[in-house]
Order: structure tokens, then sequence, then C-alpha cells
């Protein structure tokens, strides 16, 4: 059983390190990896829009034009902290992977503020209404907007780590990591559940 236990976690690994492979280097473009990348992508796109729903009813624009970022980066969050807390481990290292993921989906939009040369997609093209750069307004409302390219690597830097993390979970069982920390800080005593 612990053979098997083993072999499924390395598995996993492997699946999820090539899968980060296919966000991080999109034109390597590996089926089928590329498509669940793609897939991860188009979710995350859906729940960005949602955001915008849901944050456009707060009566200060700046919240509604940064509630589809913020949607995007809390639904894997939400999931990972749902996971844990039904002490699921699996799942939670699959939301983590998620969470990496999400960020480094928003790197380019964010990299893209100042030169807004992005195609921007929107399901309320239909309304008439002009598509905004959200990234353009919310770093200009904080004048941010020379720090865009650093913004950006710090989302896809911070989401490589989330992606990579989460393939380390699979490979080096929580509770070693636990214990080699516990023996690296000089901390005894403690039994780990």
């Amino acid at each position: 059983m612990q053979t098997t236990l083993k072999f499924l976690s390395w598995l996993a690994a492997f699946f999820l390190f090539w899968l980060g492979v296919a966000v991080l280097v999109p034109e390597w473009q590996m089926l089928p990896f590329a498509l669940l990348a793609n897939a991860l992508n188009v979710l995350d796109f859906g729940i960005h829009e949602m955001g915008h729903m849901v944050f456009g009813f707060v009566p200060i624009r700046f919240v509604g034009v940064l509630g589809g970022s913020l949607m995007q980066w809390l639904a894997p969050l939400w999931m990972l902290m749902y996971a844990l807390y039904k002490k699921q481990p699996v799942s939670a290292r699959l939301f983590l992977f998620w969470s990496g993921q999400s960020l480094i989906h928003s790197a380019p939009y964010i990299g893209d503020a100042r030169s807004q040369s992005l195609q921007l997609l929107s399901p309320f093209f239909f309304t008439g209404e002009k598509i905004i750069h959200d990234w353009n307004y919310i770093l200009g409302q904080l004048h941010l907007l020379w720090a865009d390219q650093f913004l950006s690597g710090l989302f896809y830097l911070g989401g490589s780590v989330l992606m990579l993390t989460a393939v380390l979970l699979f490979i080096v069982p929580l509770q070693s990591v636990v214990n080699g920390v516990r023996r690296l800080l000089g901390i005894t005593g403690v039994t780990g559940g």
C-alpha cells in the first residue's frame, strides 16, 4: 500500500511538473498538458469576469475593476482553505498549484498596463461600453503604472513558487518537511499528526 501511494505521489508530481512547464512556457504546447493549461486559463477568465459582476455592485469603481482579478486569485485560495479544513491533502496540493497558475495567468495582463497591446475580451462587449484595461486603470489609480513590468515579474515568480511547492509536496510528504524544520530549529518533544 505504501509503495502504491509513493508511486501515485511521484506520478502526480510528474504530471503537475509538466503542466507547470506548459503554463510557464506556453510556446512548447505539449499535449495534453497544454490543453489542461488552456482549460485552467479559460476557468480563470470566467472567474475573473464573474468577479467584475460580483464586486461591480460595490459603488466604488476601483473595487469593481479590481474585483475581477481579486476573484480570480481568491477562488483557488478558498478551495485550498476548504480542502485544508476538510483535511484533504491531495486536493489542497492541487488547489495550491491552481493558485500559482492563476497568479501566472494574471502576470501578462499586469505587465501590459502601460502598453495596452493585449487584445481584451469581455462577455459584455455587446453592451457598446468601451472595454477598459483593468490593470491600466488599477495601477493608474495607484500611481504605479511605472511598475507594471516589475509587478508582473513578481506575480510570475510568486505563481511559479506556489506551483513548484505544490509539485514538491507530492514528492515529499508534508510531515517530513515539518519534522525537518523542527530538527533544523532544534524543537524537540513535539509530535506531529
